[in-house]
C-alpha cells in the first residue's frame, strides 16, 4: 500500500467519472519486507482525500506484518493519515 488518495481525482486517465469519496476499504493481509532499506530512508504510505468535499473513510487494515512482525499501530505499519481522513484503523 503506497497511496489511498483522492488524487486521481482531475485525472482523466485514471478517473473519467470523479465520484464524491473513497469509503469502507479493507486491505488484509500484508507482508512488507523492507530488506536493505535504512531506518528513516522508507517512504510511508499515504492516506488522505483530495479535499473536504472528497474525503476517505473508513480505510481498515488487517493483519500487516513488516519483516515478520505484526503491526499493530499505524506508526508501526509507516502509514501515515493525511487531511480528510477518517476513520483509518489497522488490527
Amino acid at each position: 500500500m503506497r497511496d489511498v488518495t483522492d488524487s486521481a481525482l482531475g485525472n482523466r486517465d485514471y478517473n473519467p467519472r470523479p465520484g464524491r469519496l473513497i469509503e469502507n476499504v479493507r486491505v488484509e493481509d500484508v507482508d512488507v519486507t523492507t530488506g536493505a532499506v535504512t531506518a528513516g530512508d522508507e517512504e510511508p504510505s499515504l492516506v488522505g482525500g483530495y479535499d473536504a468535499e472528497h474525503p476517505v473513510s473508513g480505510v481498515h487494515v488487517v493483519n500487516m506484518r513488516r519483516d515478520g512482525r505484526a503491526c499493530h499501530t499505524l506508526e508501526e505499519a509507516n502509514i501515515r493519515v493525511l487531511p480528510n481522513a477518517s476513520d483509518i484503523t489497522i488490527e
